[in-house]
């Protein structure tokens, strides 16, 4: 329902972490409940009732003795290429290419890393399952449609850090054999969508990106939640109703335009760098169980403390609920 030209402007957002807080700022809330077209999570559940034109930004913070995500964001963020590569960028690529496909498999198995848009799906066997297809086309599809109640970790990433995306998404192109990557990122994030193409412009430019090699296209949404389930979105991006498709085919199997697609959110990507860089055994060294590595949680307004904090996984949520927040 944002298509067709609608800009956001000072819109005041009518999102679940904005309606429980409500009571804050009465007035934004009742103009929540009056505009149209209505917007949801504008990803500042920080400091909700949030509009779109606010500038607040989050308090960031490491809340663990490794950081593997927010390490750059809470510096102050890597948004042009300079910046990431003096920290390291591009690294993980770089040695991505050196050892090979079957290594670079082998490194994400090891490192053990699920996704991170809620299924918890083993990273290593989406891009095997692609790999594995008839030869052909492949593709990647980054899900940049963040529109759950309080989330906005994939905003403050698009936003301050965007070539780490863009490096992990190319080192899945890499494993899989695609050759084009989308990213789609919801209309309400307009901040980090204009990161996110200077990023990809920036690393055209310096012939990490482009033809011959990966293309990657920026779509926007059009304000459906239901995008952010992987077959919908996919439906989205060819233009079509977006609707959940029945499965099986996974996606990874037949996806866009009917292609083996491994779609992965902002998150899960995010991480792949870092674990080429520094090895899968030294990712899976941090977590708990079956889950591997470190997990960003942001936290609403109504905490004491709200903000985006790096945890470790196997952190009691009593501790991240009355200690962190």
């Amino acid at each position: 329902h944002h298509l067709g030209g609608v800009e956001l402007h000072a819109q005041p957002c009518q999102g679940t972490a904005c309606f429980v807080a409500r009571h804050r700022d009465r007035d934004r809330w009742s103009s929540a409940e009056r505009s149209d077209p209505r917007v949801y999570c504008l990803g500042r559940c920080y400091d909700a009732p949030a509009a779109a034109d606010d500038t607040t930004e989050p308090h960031v913070e490491i809340a663990c003795a490794t950081s593997i995500l927010l390490g750059r964001c809470v510096e102050g963020g890597a948004a042009d290429l300079t910046s990431y590569r003096r920290s390291g960028g591009y690294e993980g690529l770089r040695r991505a290419r050196s050892i090979g496909v079957g290594a670079t498999l082998t490194e994400v198995e090891a490192s053990g890393l699920r996704g991170r848009g809620g299924a918890g799906y083993r990273t290593a066997d989406k891009w095997r399952t692609a790999r594995s297809q008839p030869a052909g086309a492949r593709v990647v599809v980054v899900n940049a449609d963040e529109g759950d109640a309080g989330a906005y970790i994939d905003r403050v990433l698009l936003e301050r850090d965007p070539h780490a995306v863009l490096e992990g998404a190319a080192i899945a192109a890499f494993a899989v054999g695609a050759e084009r990557a989308y990213v789609y990122v919801r209309r309400e994030y307009p901040a980090a969508s204009a990161a996110l193409r200077a990023a990809v412009t920036e690393a055209e430019h310096a012939g990490i990106l482009g033809r011959p090699g990966l293309t990657v296209t920026v779509v926007e949404g059009g304000g459906s939640y239901v995008c952010g389930e992987e077959t919908a979105l996919l439906n989205a991006i060819e233009g079509r109703r977006p609707m959940a498709r029945a499965r099986p085919p996974y996606p990874a199997e037949r996806g866009l335009f009917g292609q083996p697609t491994v779609v992965n959110n902002v998150e899960t990507l995010a991480n792949v760098p870092w674990i080429l860089r520094y090895g899968g055994a030294a990712y899976a060294a941090l977590g708990s169980g079956t889950s591997r590595g470190t997990k960003a949680v942001s936290l609403n307004s109504l905490f004491a403390r709200p903000g985006l904090y790096e945890v470790e996984f196997g952190i009691p949520l009593r501790e991240i609920v009355e200690e962190i927040g």
